[in-house]
């Protein structure tokens, strides 16, 4: 008989799910298939990165190490989406991995700022422990050069996940556009720095 801990457990995973099923409905997704649930077994492990925008953002879920959901949702929209899978649901998503943004001591513009006023936001509205992650480190550790430039992100990550296949209807980065892959970065990186992946000095 599963303990009423593997059993609060597998209601939260189950409350979860339900939950990115009807975000993934809602964005038409039709590639989508979920683990079977299992009492006897941990959750699996999912990850969100989050690309925090000026007005839209855009949401990466990868689980196991498989795309599930690669989104752009209106800023008011995500924040709704990160109340509902925050804090009752830590045991079940991992982490969420926000972008940090850096100085370089150049002058920016009003975006900018914008969206680091979003970023904020968005880890409130989670409620639990998040990681924020520079693009810098992003491109040094996909890249090995953190003046790699955003084409060059992608096609690291197309050549990570099988190459020019892997962007094809069926392969595993179907979907993934615009500014999810920035988020599909963060995901990946995060889960080779917590997955013993050497980071790149």
């Amino acid at each position: 008989m599963p303990s009423m801990w593997d059993a609060t457990k597998t209601n939260a995973w189950r409350a979860q799910v339900n939950l990115l099923e009807r975000c993934r409905e809602d964005v038409g997704a039709d590639r989508i298939e979920l683990p079977a649930v299992s009492l006897a077994k941990e959750a699996p492990v999912i990850v969100l990165g989050l690309d925090p925008g000026t007005e839209r953002s855009a949401l990466v879920e990868l689980d196991d190490g498989t795309v599930k959901l690669a989104e752009i949702f209106e800023n008011e929209k995500m924040l709704s989406l990160l109340r509902e899978l925050g804090p009752q649901n830590r045991m079940v998503i991992s982490r969420l991995v926000i972008e940090k943004f850096e100085s370089f001591g150049m002058i920016v513009g009003r975006e900018v700022f914008e969206a680091v006023f979003w970023s904020g936001r968005f880890a409130e509205a989670w409620g639990g422990q998040f990681e924020p992650l520079s693009r810098r480190k992003v491109k040094l550790h996909l890249c090995g050069d953190s003046r790699a430039k955003d084409p060059n992100v992608r096609q690291a990550l197309i050549d990570r996940y099988g190459g020019k296949e892997s962007i094809r209807k069926g392969g595993p980065l179907y979907g993934v556009h615009k500014d999810c892959w920035s988020a599909l970065a963060l995901c990946t990186v995060w889960e080779d720095l917590h997955c013993g992946v050497p980071e790149v000095a």
